[in-house]
């Protein structure tokens, strides 16, 4: 089979909208993850997948409460885990783990990373391009960027516009369906991106 076919398919199966088909995890190692985290079960899947025991990554937007920095700490080599809340700071060390506190347009860090995981954050920020920018300064040439977004908080058509400077994307697949995972509560639903940056 093409080897460019293959990428091609691959990704369009990964840009796409999450459905109640796709697969999901109820737990992450010992965190059972709440009912009430809609898409979350969903996401982890998604992102797992990317997982590499010799990569140093990044969760960025990685939040408090949520485990997926500790979850990615014990099958990569480092995880910077960043976020702009302050109570970052006050978590438990841990082994291959660096808690930095700061905005994701601002940090930078003494090394280009593997990998970038952002899990439901863009669509929280005004203007994610910066931030976008900033992830790319920090990424390795050929690095991946692993996203999810809140829609229709953040189209995933905006997202594209915004990421084609900086990253190559596979074909999007826009289509929504009757499948779609959906949010009653919050009339929402979750777009799956990967991005790869590109070469200077």
């Amino acid at each position: 089979m093409n080897m460019k076919f293959v990428i091609k398919w691959r990704w369009r199966k990964l840009n796409k909208f999450f459905t109640v088909d796709d697969e999901k995890l109820n737990s992450l190692d010992d965190f059972k993850i709440p009912a009430e985290w809609w898409s979350r079960h969903y996401e982890y899947k998604f992102a797992e997948k990317f997982l590499k025991e010799n990569e140093v990554i990044i969760d960025a937007g990685c939040g408090i409460e949520h485990p997926f920095k500790f979850y990615a700490a014990k099958r990569c080599k480092n995880v910077y885990a960043i976020d702009r809340d302050k109570r970052l700071e006050t978590l438990e060390k841990k082994q291959n783990i660096e808690y930095i506190c700061d905005n994701l347009e601002n940090f930078k860090l003494k090394e280009q990373v593997d990998k970038i995981f952002c899990i439901s954050v863009l669509e929280h920020i005004p203007n994610p391009l910066p931030v976008i920018e900033n992830f790319a300064a920090n990424m390795k040439e050929g690095a991946q960027l692993i996203l999810t977004v809140d829609f229709p908080l953040l189209k995933p058509e905006l997202l594209v516009e915004m990421l084609n400077q900086k990253f190559i994307m596979g074909k999007q697949n826009y289509k929504e369906s009757d499948k779609d995972l959906y949010s009653n509560l919050y009339k929402l639903k979750c777009y799956s991106l990967i991005a790869k940056r590109k070469c200077k």
